[in-house]
């Protein structure tokens, strides 16, 4: 199967609206139900498995998917605070998927973990341009 070739700007208004988790994360928000905030990430962690299977279609989806990729970022231990440091490394502009972070899920379980946690993630957060 072929794609369509169309321009770059409407396949990345498709690809946000298959990932679109119906909250913007371009201005404030501002929500006070009750349950809104674990649906909200329920459905952006089903949703990165589409991401993933976007980025793998071709090298142009890849491009135009690794915007969307990391929007959602969640932080639940030392292991994902490592990753994070070793995409931030690894990055040719030493920002890894800082530019693209919209939304930062950070469940810190211990006030051990938090002591450990805290300066990388001040970092990480530094480097978001949002």
């Amino acid at each position: 199967m072929t794609v369509p070739s169309l321009p770059t700007e409407l396949w990345r208004l498709i690809i946000r609206s298959a990932t679109f988790t119906g909250i913007e994360l371009d201005g404030p928000m501002y929500r006070n139900d009750d349950g809104w905030f674990t649906e909200f990430a329920d459905l952006a962690t089903d949703l990165l498995k589409t991401k993933m299977a976007l980025i793998l279609v071709s090298r142009h989806f890849r491009q135009i998917s690794s915007e969307f990729l990391h929007e959602h970022f969640f932080i639940d231990n030392l292991r994902s605070v490592s990753l994070a440091d070793s995409l931030i490394e690894s990055s040719p502009s030493g920002r890894g998927p800082c530019q693209t972070i919209k939304f930062v899920f950070a469940e810190v379980l211990s006030a051990a973990s938090r002591t450990r946690m805290a300066p990388r993630l001040a970092n990480l957060l530094r480097l978001c341009r949002n």
